[in-house]
């Protein structure tokens, strides 16, 4: 009879505090996996918008070298094909005539604040 027991007492179901312990590591586990999805997703996202400023910066730079003369000066504008992207250009002469010394910088709304990207580089202006 005592050997009876013994045996029911090794082949018991969990304990409580078992199952508390083991739903309290699953519940832990689930809240990083979902924060660091959220942060993967928002990585993604500022990748992107960052590697689309990067195309528009670009762009700019080809149009601006394909126009010939770049006025001496700041200008700045909105990208009408790309919404919420803005673009700023500074321009003054280089040391070396006929270049220009150019600073042109992309914007855009970030989750947090303002985002830019920017490039100094030369273009050669045709007026030289």
């Amino acid at each position: 009879m005592l050997r009876s027991k013994r045996r029911a007492k090794k082949r018991g179901g969990f304990l409580l505090l078992e199952v508390l312990v083991s739903i309290t590591v699953i519940s832990v586990g689930l809240v990083f996996i979902v924060r660091s999805f959220s942060s993967t997703t928002r990585a993604i996202e500022t990748s992107g918008r960052l590697l689309k400023s990067v195309f528009l910066l670009e762009e700019k730079l080809w149009q601006f070298e394909a126009e010939g003369v770049i006025e001496k000066g700041t200008d700045r504008g909105p990208f009408e094909e790309e919404e919420g992207y803005s673009w700023e250009v500074r321009a003054a002469d280089a040391k070396e005539a006929p270049l220009n010394r150019v600073n042109l910088k992309v914007e855009w709304e970030g989750v947090r604040r303002k985002q830019r990207v920017s490039v100094d580089t030369y273009l050669w202006n045709d007026e030289g």
